[in-house]
């Protein structure tokens, strides 16, 4: 543990490998976790993100995978388009020049948890995951690795709900039960490594993940009839080709092709009964959905060292496409206000009184909502990024780091984005041949996030000129417990909601930057401090250019208002970026390494941000006629932040 002037020696990175990883669990989710709070609070409301390999989207590959993972390292490098405060980088493991392979298994039982304060009885309970992998040589000039996980979960939803007893009577009766909603996920990859030439190394990586989750959305007021059945699958092939062209040379080539499949299946299609306070019955209004996503990414990399120069130039392009089928409300919800009017109604219908009386009596629906339209949609979106990287060693104690980067994107109107990157260090040491020991780190950086295939989607599927599906809602209606069709209900169709992308849409982006100071305090222990600012521009929201105008409705009714686009085209919710927010964060980072003993590794961070949106997630403005009553603290700020990761070799290892 040394700081030093390299960019990649910032201080404030945690780079964990080897036997530190036992300090990370074998549990993907909670590795992603584990991660996630390690990288810290990432600048602005989308975070960092995480490469696997060099490679964007995709599922975590399991910890006997992992070679290395690097956090926070090289936050201002042209390379990557996110933000480096935040960035995680994971490099899995090659094959070996020797046989070796390793078999866990991890189980835990009902016994060792606690009991649940909704359930009469201790439901059964286990989990249990076997983890193996096993690599070495495959001849002179080629190895491989292979990772096998299982993860089988016997979980429980639980239901503890107010229901009503079989007629005549329809007594209210407290309902506590357990249902099974197992889980199981699965994991294999292979990994193959072909010396082509001494000078070429040829890497082929295969990964499978199969997800499945039983009885989802079962539990507290959700019966078991609400059950979702959910179901994804990945299969993603990574190519990665490194040739050493000469002493001053290499050149680096990857591509990726990833294929997801994710379905949906609710264990009923009947109407969804939801009883507020009481109990949802019937089926789960999300419906059966499908979702088929295939990635496409290429990378190449030419690395050139100069004599006092590193230069880095290269780029990515990346396609995605997104087919995805949703029939969400399309067999109905209807609402009741509370379980006496539902018990009012069944008490009327059984004594045969008319629709109008029962409501007279308190009973009746308070709402029924259906959906009908085009359940398929689907999209393609194209983006490519360029970059070139100058390091530059000015003296041995002193580097200046110079970056642009180039990006464009199909799906909005924004297609030249410009992201100039500049960081640099300086060792304070006064004998210059010796290391230094202290040394002064700044960056700034312009770092772009790219409007998402969901958002396109969205605006696909309701666009102004064919929207794909359409809502229907009947205040108090009188048909309970049929069904009418939807040529029926023509004359209930809610006030319609488009989305569309502004034609003036531009790529938010944030400007960061950081001064930080570091310390070496021992041979095995280093401590900084960083300051670090952020604003961003252009940030996403959802705006409805068509709202009712301020002062033309009664309070309480903006249905009854004038809108500026006519009163028949509906809600228009525009994409917009005309947000912002501002964020400053002090982050102190210490890393100790005692020989193969101890590691420990950790921050801590004191933030403040306000902004008027929540981001990449189209979050709709408070008031479509003034954005500034949206600013405020943001959702995303965190104020005080600790984390700490370590590991201690015992006597005996």
């Amino acid at each position: 543990t040394k700081v030093g002037v390299n960019p990649s020696d910032n201080a404030s990175a945690l780079i964990i490998k080897g036997e530190d990883l036992n300090a990370l669990s074998d549990d993907p989710d909670e590795l992603q976790s584990e991660l996630a709070a390690l990288a810290g609070p990432s600048a602005g409301p989308n975070g960092g993100q995480i490469y696997v390999d060099g490679f964007t989207a995709g599922q975590l590959p399991p910890k006997a995978d992992i070679l290395e993972i690097r956090i926070n390292q090289n936050p201002f490098s042209a390379e990557y388009d996110k933000v480096g405060y935040g960035r995680i980088e994971i490099t899995t493991r090659p094959g070996a020049s020797k046989f070796h392979g390793q078999v866990m298994g991890d189980i835990n039982a009902s016994p060792l948890n606690t009991k649940s304060p909704f359930a009469t009885e201790i439901p059964g309970y286990h989990t249990d995951f076997v983890n193996a992998n096993v690599g070495g040589p495959l001849g002179k000039k080629t190895s491989f690795f292979l990772t096998y996980f299982r993860r089988d979960i016997g979980d429980d939803s639980i239901v503890s709900a107010t229901i009503l007893g079989p007629g005549p009577t329809f007594t209210q009766t407290p309902l506590s039960q357990s249902i099974s909603s197992p889980r199981t996920l699965t994991n294999l990859s292979p990994r193959f490594d072909f010396q082509l030439t001494p000078n070429n190394v040829l890497s082929v990586r295969y990964q499978f993940f199969d997800n499945n989750f039983t009885n989802s959305g079962i539990g507290q007021f959700n019966l078991p009839s609400q059950g979702l059945n959910t179901h994804s699958d990945e299969h993603t092939m990574q190519l990665s080709d490194t040739q050493v062209f000469s002493a001053k040379t290499l050149n680096q080539f990857r591509f990726q092709y990833l294929h997801d499949a994710s379905t949906a299946t609710p264990q009923s299609v009947d109407p969804t009964l939801s009883v507020l306070g009481a109990f949802t019955n019937g089926g789960n209004s999300a419906g059966t959905s499908t979702d088929i996503q295939n990635h496409y990414e290429a990378q190449n990399l030419t690395s050139f060292f100069l004599g006092k120069h590193t230069l880095v130039v290269g780029g990515r392009l990346r396609d995605v496409q997104d087919t995805n089928t949703s029939n969400q409300n399309f067999h109905g919800t209807f609402t009741f206000s509370s379980l006496s009017a539902y018990r009012t109604t069944l008490l009327g219908i059984q004594n045969g009184l008319t629709p109008a009386e029962i409501q007279a009596n308190g009973g009746g629906p308070s709402q029924f909502l259906i959906a009908a339209g085009t359940p398929p949609t689907s999209v393609n979106l194209f983006d490519v990024g360029l970059f070139a990287q100058d390091d530059w060693k000015l003296r041995q104690n002193m580097t200046l780091s110079l970056g642009l980067r180039w990006e464009s994107q199909t799906g909005i109107h924004d297609h030249s984005d410009f992201a100039p990157r500049v960081g640099f260090a300086w060792g304070l040491n006064r004998n210059k041949n010796a290391s230094a020991k202290t040394v002064l780190r700044a960056g700034f950086g312009i770092f772009y996030d790219r409007f998402a295939e969901n958002l396109l989607l969205q605006s696909e599927r309701f666009n102004l000129t064919n929207a794909a599906q359409q809502q229907y809602i009947v205040q108090s209606p009188t048909f309970f417990p049929n069904v009418p069709s939807i040529s029926q209900l023509m004359g209930y169709a809610e006030t319609p909601t488009f989305y569309k992308i502004d034609p003036n849409f531009r790529a938010p982006y944030t400007m960061q930057s950081a001064v930080s100071i570091e310390q070496q305090v021992s041979k095995s222990a280093t401590v900084s401090v960083t300051y670090l600012n952020s604003h961003g521009a252009h940030q996403l929201f959802s705006n409805d250019i068509n709202a009712p105008l301020p002062g033309t409705f009664p309070l309480g009714n903006p249905q009854l208002g004038t809108r500026p686009l006519g009163n028949s085209s509906g809600n228009i919710y525009d994409y917009q970026s005309g947000g912002l927010f501002n964020q400053n964060q002090m982050i102190a980072n210490f890393n100790l390494r005692l020989n193969t003993k101890l590691t420990l590794g950790g921050f801590y961070t004191l933030s403040y941000a306000n902004a008027d949106t929540n981001g990449n997630t189209g979050s709709l403005i408070m008031n479509p006629y003034d954005i500034r009553q949206n600013y405020g603290r943001a959702g995303f700020d965190v104020r005080n932040r600790m984390v700490i990761i370590g590991n201690w070799n015992m006597p005996h290892r």
